[in-house]
This record gives C-alpha cells, sequence and structure tokens, in this order.
C-alpha cells in the first residue's frame, strides 16, 4: 500500500461514528471498515485484501483509539 493510501484509510476510520466501534466484535468491525473504504474512491478494489490484512493487524489500535473518543 502506498502512504496516501495509509493516510486514507486513517482518515475514512476517524470519519466513523467511534461509539459503535468498541461494543463491535473484531469480526464486525473488519467487514464494516472495509465497506466504509469501499465508499471512497480513494481506494481501488485491487487493494482491499491487502487493506484487510492492514486492519487485521491494527485491530488492537483502533480498538485503542475508539475507546479513548
Amino acid at each position: 500500500m502506498t502512504p496516501s493510501t495509509i493516510r486514507q484509510f486513517w482518515r475514512t476510520v476517524d470519519s466513523l461514528d467511534w461509539s459503535r466501534i468498541p461494543r463491535q466484535e473484531n469480526d464486525e468491525i473488519l467487514p464494516l471498515l472495509l465497506a466504509a473504504c469501499q465508499r471512497q474512491p480513494a481506494f481501488e478494489q485491487t487493494e482491499l485484501h491487502t487493506l484487510a490484512s492492514y486492519i487485521t493487524q491494527r485491530l488492537p489500535l483502533i480498538r485503542e483509539i475508539a475507546a479513548s473518543c
């Protein structure tokens, strides 16, 4: 993934309703985040598999950020 794709991912994460994320199970968060990214024109369909791996590796960080909001 390119640095601009990673920045766009975190912008997308930042735009979500954080109040919902801490209550979600990990297997529910991944589809939620991927769906949010798919709605963004910055993400190529071919990047979604790599993005899914990136998200999975960072779920603890995403949860921590969500809990602090």
